[in-house]
């Protein structure tokens, strides 16, 4: 069962709605660079620029926030990774 912020159960469509979101969908076309930057994960530079790339293409999106976060965080990149929690 989903729960809300106040931890109440979300409805059927609410939780479907943000699993959706989380998963990438709202995200344009164009912005398959979340997916090139997961499949260049072991190269630094360019898995970064896949994901800026993304980023450009769909600021704000959860789905290229969450993978800008990991990408800092399982690379040890702790500041940067702070930063994008901030967003």
């Amino acid at each position: 069962m989903s729960l809300d912020v106040a931890g109440d159960p979300l409805s059927g469509s609410e939780g479907t709605l943000i699993a959706h979101t989380l998963l990438g969908d709202g995200l344009p076309r164009e912005a398959d660079h979340l997916w090139q930057a997961g499949l260049s994960y072991h190269l630094d530079k360019i898995a970064e620029k896949h994901l800026h790339e993304a980023q450009a293409l769909a600021p704000g999106h959860a789905a290229v926030l969450i993978g800008l976060y990991r990408f800092y965080f399982y690379k040890t990149r702790l500041s940067e990774a702070l930063e994008v929690a901030k967003l």
